[in-house]
């Protein structure tokens, strides 16, 4: 069966988002509208969570999470000359418009307020690590919550996932993968947590893999 939101329910996922967006364009560029859309959603949604765990006294016991495992440079460039390092599997979102740069997701979650109490970001590019690091300079007053992690997401999630004590924790995990397969373990491990909201991007010509149902 492909990955559905039933599916993901079934997988114990509390929330999921699932943005889709078809489009004739092929060039290798990102952004455009729809990516500004897409995470003006983003960080409305998380301003609404982190305001809630900072104010609800019931819920100001957790620490949060905010998680992006395809964290990119911070910024992304809309541009119609190719993205060095990027994965080129989502030629067909891209649009052709003006060079700008946007905030990307890891920005936009910094710049929410009140603050989630610690951010993760996983990127495999070393170059975009650099940028990363670069961002607790922009944001020294969330410097010390920032823990950037080089390599595979699906590594990292998983020893994130087994690090923590979900009875006290709770995240906003934001998977936007370029095109490439989430596996179905790390839709698992996510939900087996029971304190995850998850954010899981995919193009609908793009088919996940996930167990049929029993």
């Amino acid at each position: 069966m492909t990955l559905s939101k039933k599916s993901i329910r079934k997988a114990g996922i509390r929330s999921i988002a699932i943005s889709r967006r078809n489009s004739n364009h092929r060039t290798h560029s990102f952004g455009g509208s729809w990516t500004k859309e897409k995470l003006h959603i983003l960080k409305s949604y998380l301003a609404a969570y982190s305001t809630i765990f900072a104010r609800n006294k019931n819920a100001q016991f957790f620490d949060t999470f905010y998680v992006d495992a395809f964290a990119g440079s911070g910024y992304i460039k809309t541009a119609n000359e190719p993205v060095v390092e990027e994965p080129q599997l989502f030629e067909d979102l891209a649009e052709d418009e003006p060079q700008e740069f946007l905030k990307g997701s890891t920005v936009c979650a910094l710049e929410v307020d009140p603050p989630f109490k610690n951010y993760l970001f996983i990127e495999r590019s070393n170059r975009w690590c650099e940028d990363l690091e670069s961002l607790k300079q922009k944001f020294p007053h969330r410097a010390a919550s920032i823990q950037i992690r080089k390599g595979d997401a699906k590594a990292n999630l998983l020893s994130w996932v087994q690090s923590q004590n979900w009875n006290k924790t709770r995240a906003v995990v934001f998977l936007d993968p370029y095109g490439m397969q989430v596996d179905w373990e790390i839709i698992e491990a996510l939900g087996h947590t029971q304190g995850i909201d998850l954010w899981l991007l995919f193009s609908p010509g793009r088919r996940r893999d996930a167990p049929a149902d029993p």
